[in-house]
This record gives C-alpha cells, structure tokens and sequence, in this order.
C-alpha cells in the first residue's frame, strides 16, 4: 500500500498541533495523522483523546493496519466511534477477521457483513444485530444460509428491510413471513407482492392479523385467485371496503362464487347487501339459484321489492315471501293483490309491523285478521287502533281479552270512553295504573268511571291518591275541578283534603255552587284561606261569594285588597266596614279612596 502520500512534517509541527487541540479543540490537519499514529508529537493518551473526537485519514488508519505492531491499531478501534473506509476494512478483515470489528460494536460495510453472514457464526450475528441492523443483501443472504431457528428469532424480533419481505415472499420462504407479520407491518412493495405471489394461506393470515387494507390494484391480484375466503376476510375485517371500487371490481369478475362468499357474509354480518349486487343478480339469468339463495337471506330494498311483486315470475316471490319480510308498501301491494292463499300464508309465518298490523285492520276482512291473531298478537298501537277503529260492541269484546294495557289501548278506551269499557279496565288494573295516564282519565273519562275509581282510593272515609310524584296530586284535583260537575266536587267535598294549593284550585276553576259550599264548610270561623286562594276569590269577581268570604274573614293578603278596591261595590265596602277590622288599618283609606 502507498504511504505518504502527502509531505510529512516535523515531529515538532505535529507537536504544535497537538498542542492546539489540547488547548482548543481545534482538528488536527491530516497531514500529521502519520505523525500521530508513531507517536510522534503526542502522548498515546493524548492519541486517544483525539481520535475520539475526531477521524483519522484513510492513509493513517492503513498505515495502523499494514503495521507489524497491533496494539496502536486495537487501541485506536476501541477509543474512535468514526467509521474506516471499505478498503482499509476489507484489508483489516482479511488479516485479523471479522470477530474484532463486531466485538468493538463497528457497523460493517455491506461486504462485511456478507463475510459476517456467511461465517453462520450465530453469537457473533446476534452480537452485531443488536447494535445494528443487517444491509438487504447479507439479511438476503442470511436467510439463504442460516439457522432455521435462528432465523425464526430473528424474523420475529428484528425489523426486515423491505427488500428483505419480498425476497422472502418471491422465494417461497413463507413461515419466515408469518412470523414477521405476526408483531409487524409488510412495507408497501412487499405487501403488493404478497397479493400478487403469496400462498392462499398466507394472504389470508396477512388480513386477518394485519389488518392492512389493500389497493384496488393490490385486490385485483387478490380476484384472480379465485379464492371465496379471501372475499370473506376482506369483508369481515375492513367494513367500508366493498362500498364503491373494490365492489364494482367484484362484480366485474363476474364470478358467482366470489359473490356467493360475498352474499354469505353480508348475511353472516346481518349488513344488507348493496343495490349494485342485486342489480346484477336481477339482471343475469344464469344466476337464478344463487338469487333465489340470496331471497331467502336478506330484505329487498322497497323499490326492488314493488318490482317483485308486480313481476310474473312466481317462484322467486313465493321464495321471498317465505323466508323475507315485506316492507310497508310492499305488504299494501300484497293485500292490494288479494292472491288469498300466497296472503294467508304470509300471514301466518310472518309477524307484521305495526303499520302493516293497522293496514291489515283497516280491510275489515275478518277471515285475514282472525288468521293473522292466530299465529300472532298485536302489537300495542294495532291493538289500541282496533278498538279505535272497531264499534262499542266489538270494542268491548276486545277488551275483555286484554290483560296488558298499553298507553295506545287506554287512548282507544278514552275515544269510545263507555261505562263498560271502564269497568272492565279498572277491575283488571285494580284501580292503580300509570300516573301518565291520569290526567287524561281524569279529564276526558266518563263520570261513573271517574267516581268508580275515586272511591277505590278511600281510606277510611278520606281520598288517598298515593301518587309518585307528589305534584300529581294537587294537578288531580285542580282537573277534576275544572269539569265542572257536581257529583265529583261534592265527593271532593266530602272525601277531599284540602292543601292551600288545592283550595286555591277549587276557588279558581270550581264552579259558583261548590265554592259557596267550601266557604261555608271549611271557612267558618278561624280557618281562612291561605294568600293565593284570597287573590282567587277575589279575581273571580263574585260579589256575593267574596261577601260570604269578608262576612267573617278579613282579607289579609295586600294584592287581594287592592284587586277588591278594582272590584268594590256599595255592598261590599259595607260589609267589610261592618265585619272587618280595619278603622285602625292602613286598608280601610285605600277602600275610601275608591
């Protein structure tokens, strides 16, 4: 090897340099790098020193390596972290090997690490792969000429380079592959060549454990396999894949038992199938068992549905109504028909939606209905919409079959709202149903079946509600007051418990005749009504039942006073100028000022 290839300097110029770098830092020219090796000019300490910050020149590392004496050189490998050329390594690994180089933690060139590969020294692979990664070609190599076992270590813990993958993939080397693909993704070139190359098997794996959605290009590779499963996996792991391209792909391939799988896990997802897939079931004749498969497993959409059942095509639609379910317009088409065996049949093998449930009500055809009720019960609106719909005798029959009462049953009750109809639902609800319901029943009900109820809440002589909600109660009252009918306000009156809420109520929507009465009966003497059933009586405007009221009481709300000052009369500035205590009160002036 040549040395010197540049005038070599004095060691005292190498001295100088050295000194230069000791007191700043300053990199040494590398013209006295040989100087530095020989140890001219400087200490092995201060060598040391420097070759840890700084490289050495490919001449000076040669010269290390040409010399007879090797402790300068494996002194300087193991202080510099600076990488040797290709041509002084490869000259180093042909006279001391490749053992040195790996033991010091030095990233070989790709030549070396060939020559480290194909020693099949498996310590000393393992020793280099945990500092650093293998080049493509020796990984290539590697997994050409290495240990079964080893190999499978290292697929499963290093990451390959993408070369790698498809050299393993094109090679056949697929138990490598798996093992990769386990914990790590295939890089994008590699994952083309799995679709394109890879066994059945493997691509399945793949999808399965990597989750990796491919490109139409990549799918087009995945179709010419001809592979049901694949179909499959794609659908069950990626749910938007078959929404627009891939879709149109697939059914460009026509093959019936690719769209077959397909159909199968559409059906195992419980995902309805596509449009598109029952435009081309529709329109290839040849495909007529696969459609009727397909009939038998999904709903149709509804415009397709009506085509159904105004086609003449027989066979698919007994298929479809056997094993389907009609939508809405499809069943009204259905009834529309009339065909009465093919209705009866579907009648009674399939349970109806409640729109449909009112549909088949409102035909008035009993033998439909009776063969419908046979097999199924109503749902709660078509109940309650029968009864709606039925007269007061039929409604009455079917009343007395029900043992659930639903909110649309109790709406139908209300619209007929007969004695009879009543009696029977409160026996069967024992007099406590839903306090949602109650207004309504309180308020619209008839009046022998509001008392019927009403005295079922009595104990020991005094109306008890029991309500939930402890507002219910009051706004009970305040609904039955606001009837207007006396044989309720007497119960009220008799049975009743007056809160200053409900008294408020009573004198607010209570009819004349009942206010007088609860004057009379719950006013008398000290009991007075509380402030906002003063300012009701008041706002009632009644002369003569705020008289009755002011003829024992005086008013000892201010807003009531000044709304009867609005409201006075002759009569009743006298009655309260008689009965009420107020020459010495701030009030009588606002009456007088009237």
């Amino acid at each position: 090897m040549e040395q010197f290839k540049t005038k070599k300097p004095s060691r005292f110029n190498t001295w100088c340099a050295m000194a230069t770098f000791r007191l700043c830092d300053a990199e040494i020219e590398e013209q006295h790098h040989c100087n530095l090796i020989q140890g001219k000019g400087c200490s092995r300490k201060q060598f040391g020193r420097y070759v840890a910050q700084y490289p050495l020149s490919d001449e000076a590392v040669g010269m290390l390596i040409d010399a007879a004496d090797n402790n300068m050189l494996f002194f300087f490998l193991e202080k510099t972290s600076f990488d040797i050329s290709d041509d002084n390594e490869a000259e180093f690994v042909k006279k001391y090997g490749i053992v040195p180089l790996v033991r010091t933690g030095r990233m070989l060139s790709e030549q070396s690490e060939l020559i480290l590969v194909k020693g099949r020294d498996t310590a000393l692979i393992g020793e280099y792969i945990r500092k650093h990664g293998l080049h493509y070609i020796a990984e290539e190599t590697l997994f050409e000429t290495g240990d079964t076992d080893f190999l499978k270590i290292y697929a499963a813990t290093q990451q390959l380079c993408a070369e790698t993958q498809e050299f393993l993939i094109i090679n056949g080397k697929e138990d490598y592959v798996r093992i990769y693909a386990t914990d790590k993704e295939l890089d994008d070139d590699a994952y083309t060549e799995l679709c394109r190359s890879a066994s059945d098997d493997l691509v399945i794996f793949y999808l399965e454990h990597r989750l990796t959605c491919p490109t139409a290009k990549e799918f087009k590779f995945l179709l010419k396999r001809k592979n049901p499963q694949i179909i499959k996996v794609l659908d069950k792991c990626f749910d938007d894949f078959f929404d627009t391209e891939m879709l149109k792909l697939l059914l460009k391939e026509n093959d019936d038992g690719l769209l077959q799988a397909f159909i199968e896990t559409r059906a195992e997802r419980n995902v309805p199938l596509p449009d598109k897939v029952w435009h081309s079931l529709f329109a290839a004749k040849a495909r007529k068992e696969l459609l009727k498969d397909t009939l038998r497993r999904f709903s149709l959409p509804s415009y397709l549905e009506v085509k159904l059942l105004l086609t003449e095509n027989k066979e698919l639609l007994d298929c479809y109504l056997k094993h389907g379910t009609l939508q809405n317009f499809g069943f009204a088409i259905l009834l529309a028909q009339n065909d009465r065996g093919r209705l009866t049949d579907y009648l009674k093998s399939h349970r109806l939606q409640w729109q449909e449930e009112c549909l088949l009500i409102d035909q008035k055809d009993n033998e439909l209905l009776e063969c419908y009720l046979t097999h199924h019960a109503l749902s709660p609106f078509a109940l309650g919409y029968r009864i709606k719909s039925s007269a007061f005798a039929e409604a009455l029959n079917i009343v007395q079959d029900i043992e659930d009462f639903d909110d649309m049953v109790l709406s139908a009750l209300l619209f007929h709202n007969e004695r009879e109809l009543w009696e029977i639902y409160l026996k069967k609800c024992d007099y406590d149903f839903d306090e949602d319901f109650l207004s309504d029943f309180l308020r619209k009900a008839d009046k022998m079946a509001v008392l019927d109820y009403l005295n079922n809440h009595l104990e020991d002589n005094t109306l008890v509600f029991c309500f939930a909600d402890g507002n219910m109660e009051d706004e009970a009252y305040k609904i039955l007051f606001r009837r207007h009918d006396s044989d309720l306000d007497d119960f009220l009156l008799q049975h009743g418990t007056f809160s200053r809420q409900t008294e408020t109520f009573l004198i607010r929507y209570a009819e004349n005749r009942t206010v007088r009465k609860f004057l009379e009966t719950y006013c008398s003497g000290e009991n007075s009504l509380g402030d906002n059933a003063e300012k009701a009586l008041i706002l009632r405007g009644d002369g003569n039942l705020i008289g009755l009221y002011l003829s024992e009481h005086s008013l000892s709300n201010d807003e009531a006073v000044r709304n009867l000052a609005v409201l006075l009369t002759p009569d009743l500035l006298d009655c309260c100028l008689q009965n009420g205590d107020y020459r010495n009160n701030y009030r009588l002036d606002y009456y007088l000022s009237r």
